[in-house]
């Protein structure tokens, strides 16, 4: 299936300045299968090293950094001879070895020449606390389940995606009850590719919901992996729990919140979790999907804007808030770049005058 990520991975490739790749993504969303599918297709050779599997290359790292000496232990567990620039290794669940992220360090620092892909279950990566990470010696790809242009492509709908993306909306309109179906498919199966790709083989929508609930359990037993273990029945409490009611009193004319109502999923049951508030996660997707091929997007969708402006690629647009802002996301740098907007575009008005 077509993954929207392996452009990014061809950029990743073709960059003279590239540093080593760390692919980060929960469990199942097809992180190995998008790197094996590139480095088959895009080198002549690919060395593939599972630190989960191969437990004998626990120690790798323990010793040295020594990139020759890494290099003959990847040769010897894959009988592949890394060669510079057409051999890609990859080092799969780099997070189950000991000071592996920090091995990438010096691949960038002392062998360059060899292109390598490092994946881990974003859960691991974000609780190695332990160890250095290499701040700046990495480039970071996130991968997420399949969005829906994707579901649309691997459900062989190529016609419907690009009649949607030229945005010709009679046309769109003419064939909206197939976009419908496609979304009510869609928000059924989801996005992670196994279920997807079974899915498409046998439309068995109980086998769907099976292999998600296997996939479900997967996470499940991932908490126990990497937490301190004290730490591990609160995590399951908040993963087998779904909100259901915010509470609160009222303190004159305001209410405050003292509790959340959820439902744990395993028993059916209702219990209430004193908080004192309640944050609203609604996701990091920029709403530009109007201003394809008007303004130049970034890959991830968000407005590219020359740095230290406000300014768009078209003189006399200008772009403010979380449309543009990749790293902060903020309402008050959202506030703060408005008002940059409107200084900018005042001034180029007066010009124009």
């Amino acid at each position: 299936m077509e993954r929207a990520a392996y452009q990014n991975l061809l950029k990743w490739k073709n960059n003279p300045h590239r540093k080593p790749l760390l692919i980060k993504g929960a469990r199942q969303v097809g992180k190995t299968w998008l790197m094996k599918a590139f480095g088959s297709n895009e080198y002549e050779s690919v060395a593939y090293i599972n630190f989960e599997k191969v437990t004998q290359l626990a120690d790798l790292f323990e010793t040295d950094f020594d990139i020759h000496r890494i290099l003959r232990f990847v040769q010897l567990a894959t009988g592949i001879i890394p060669r510079e620039g057409k051999t890609l290794i990859i080092f799969d669940e780099i997070q189950s070895v000991k000071r592996g992220l920090l091995a990438l360090k010096y691949f960038y620092e002392d062998a360059p020449q060899y292109h390598v892909m490092a994946a881990g279950s974003l859960l691991g990566l974000s609780i190695h606390t332990n160890e250095s990470f290499p701040v700046g010696k990495v480039d970071f790809l996130h991968l997420h389940p399949l969005s829906y242009q994707e579901f649309m492509l691997a459900m062989g709908k190529r016609a419907l995606l690009e009649t949607l993306q030229s945005q010709d909306w009679k046309l769109i309109n003419t064939f909206k009850g197939q976009y419908i179906d496609l979304l009510k498919q869609y928000y059924y199966v989801g996005g992670m590719p196994e279920v997807v790709d079974a899915y498409i083989r046998h439309n068995d929508y109980q086998e769907v919901r099976t292999i998600q609930h296997t996939i479900l359990e997967s996470f499940d037993n991932d908490f126990s992996k990497h937490p301190p273990l004290d730490l591990v029945p609160r995590l399951k409490m908040v993963w087998n729990a779904i909100p259901k009611e915010i509470i609160g009193e009222s303190k004159g004319f305001a209410k405050a919140v003292n509790g959340i109502i959820v439902t744990d999923t395993k028993t059916g049951e209702d219990r209430t979790i004193p908080v004192d508030g309640v944050f609203i996660a609604i996701g990091h997707k920029p709403n530009t999907d109007i201003f394809v091929g008007q303004v130049e997007l970034h890959d991830n969708g968000y407005i590219k804007t020359i740095p230290g402006t406000t300014q768009t690629n078209i003189p006399g647009v200008f772009a403010a808030g979380d449309v543009q802002d990749l790293h902060y996301r903020q309402a008050i740098t959202a506030a703060g770049s408005g008002c940059m907007a409107a200084i900018e575009a005042e001034r180029y008005l007066s010009m124009k005058e």
